[in-house]
């Protein structure tokens, strides 16, 4: 009885050892192709793809915390800039003169 426990045990350890080998060399060959994959397609773009995309991330990377991210560029922060001019609300004369001229 003690024999068959004995062999139940070596079993079931050898058992874990084969799977954990086949999930760990699963992982390993996954990885190897999607590096592969990528790989290809780095290698594929042409060296003014390239530059963009390093250009790019580099202008990220710069411009990150530096800029406010809510910026329209097309917005002009002045355009409804309310009325404070004091010379056209006290004038008295405004509407009074009139240009003999005209």
């Amino acid at each position: 009885m003690n024999n068959i426990n004995t062999m139940n045990n070596m079993n079931n350890k050898k058992n874990k050892k084969r799977i954990l080998s086949i999930i760990l060399v699963t992982a390993l060959v996954i990885l190897i192709i999607v590096g592969g994959i990528n790989l290809y397609l780095w290698l594929k773009k042409t060296p003014q793809e390239k530059a963009a995309v390093v250009i790019s991330e580099s202008v990220q990377k710069a411009a990150a915390g530096v800029l406010p991210e809510n910026i329209v560029p097309s917005s002009n922060p002045l355009e409804k800039l309310p009325e404070i001019n004091p010379v056209e609300k006290s004038n008295p004369f405004k509407d009074i003169y009139r240009n003999p001229f005209e």
